[in-house]
């Protein structure tokens, strides 16, 4: 992918939006394998999933995998970089949502119903030249100082209600940093974007 920049030398990423058909797509497969995984400790073949993916779902993104439970966070964890094509980077890292995630017990069989999926795909992380061309509700922010690394996704702020220097300042204490350590001259920020594809409320639940 190439992008040029957007006004005031802000990364803009010129990636087209996924189409219905390819949101349905991820969604069901991530469903599947939630489901499976939860109740079988394995994981269902992508293409046994329904239709055949289209070609766009094999393409290498980055992508999180939110799980939410009658409203919240249940578990979330993905890939900034675009290290494997979509399709995998989405059944992987649903798995780890309902697994792996530290801080919280792993999903169980009874959970299913009540959990929402929530996929965020992403724009590759550009570097800015100061924290003050992050937009709040628009970009992911990629924090760095040193060993020290931490990111939010684009929502996280704006759901959290936090201006520009909250969320820098917990951006900063995510990474194990003191909670001014990103007006520090020596911490960097990149930015990214993100597509997010939710599952519909279910009925009853």
């Amino acid at each position: 992918m190439q992008s040029d920049n957007g006004p005031a030398g802000q990364p803009a990423d010129d990636t087209p939006p996924l189409g219905p058909p390819e949101r349905r797509a991820l969604l069901r497969l991530a469903r599947n394998t939630l489901e499976q995984y939860v109740r079988t400790g394995k994981r269902p073949d992508p293409n046994a999933c329904g239709p055949p993916l289209p070609p766009r779902l094999h393409q290498e993104r980055g992508a999180f995998v939110t799980l939410k439970k009658d409203g919240n966070l249940r578990g979330c964890i993905g890939y900034i970089q675009p290290v494997e094509p979509l399709v995998r980077a989405v059944q992987e890292n649903t798995v780890n949502a309902c697994s792996r995630d530290t801080r919280f017990p792993p999903v169980k069989p009874e959970e299913l119903g009540n959990i929402r999926i929530e996929i965020s795909v992403l724009s590759v992380p550009e570097p800015v030249a100061s924290y003050r061309q992050i937009e709040i509700g628009r970009h992911g922010i990629v924090l760095k100082n040193g060993p020290r690394r931490a990111v939010f996704l684009p929502h996280v702020a704006v759901e959290q209600g936090w201006d520009l220097e909250e969320t820098l300042g917990q951006l900063a204490r995510k990474a194990s940093l003191s909670a001014g350590a990103w007006k520090s001259p020596e911490t960097r920020y990149e930015v990214f974007t993100a597509e997010t594809i939710e599952e519909e409320p279910r009925p009853n639940a």
